[in-house]
């Protein structure tokens, strides 16, 4: 065992961001001082669900008023994705650089769920499950984990140098 006589816990659940909210406050505990050290471990287990059960579980962090539009996450995150690319000039074909970065990162990982070497071709003609978001922009439904240690006394190469999070009403 690791013979830990007081261990803090929290647990966070932001749905598809649950990982990035559990950093972000660990970050913040380890920068106030109130730690020198902290470990996050984010994990994800939707296998063991049926799909109608992993859409009621991802619907259920809906907002009352994109219930109310009968909204998915993914017509949400469409939404969200249109508004971005006309505010910044940016068309759908931008966006396969995101989704090809993510398939080559799959390439390189052993475990990986999904390994494809993404064409711009089956990118831009896949289907569209919320545009302009298609198959290969919206994550699989799939199990994974990961861990990082934050720490003001360890020395190490890595800096979180930016983090930060915001809401928008619909």
């Amino acid at each position: 065992g690791l013979s830990l006589k007081s261990v803090f816990t929290l647990r966070s659940e932001t749905a598809s961001s649950s990982g990035a909210s559990a950093l972000h406050l660990a970050t913040m505990l380890i920068e106030s001082g109130r730690f020198k050290t902290g470990m996050v471990l984010a994990t994800e287990i939707m296998s063991q669900l049926s799909r109608e059960e992993n859409n009621i579980l991802l619907g259920s962090v809906l907002s009352k008023k994109q219930i109310s539009l009968c909204m998915s996450m993914t017509q949400g995150a469409g939404l969200i994705t249109n508004r971005y690319l006309h505010d910044f000039g940016y068309s759908k074909n931008d966006l396969f650089a995101i989704s090809k970065k993510l398939h080559d990162n799959g390439l390189l990982n052993p475990i990986g769920h999904i390994k494809k070497n993404l064409t711009f071709e089956e990118y831009i003609n896949a289907p569209i499950f919320s545009s302009p978001l298609g198959l290969y922009d919206i994550s699989p439904i799939s199990d994974g984990s990961c861990a990082i240690v934050l720490s003001n006394d360890l020395k190490s190469e890595f800096k979180i140098k930016g983090i930060g999070n915001g809401t928008e009403n619909f």
